[in-house]
């Protein structure tokens, strides 16, 4: 069997949440174990102000794409 990698199709990288962890969203998203089990990420934002926020990421972040929404 080979290598089981994943795509996260609903996330929200941009939130406040992440914020409580070592480095905040980039921390995660910059992790050698992270991106060793995530092949890809769609970032979705809510609100204009997130949306431009996961364009933002996406832009930074070859692995992910980001969904606009209001």
């Amino acid at each position: 069997m080979g290598e089981v990698r994943f795509i996260d199709t609903h996330a929200h990288y941009f939130d406040k949440k992440f914020d409580a962890l070592p480095g905040g969203a980039a921390g995660l998203l910059d992790d050698s174990a992270f991106r060793a089990c995530v092949a890809g990420v769609i970032n979705i934002g809510t609100n204009l102000e997130n949306s431009r926020e996961a364009v933002a990421q996406a832009a930074r972040y070859p692995f992910m794409a980001a969904a606009v929404g209001i």
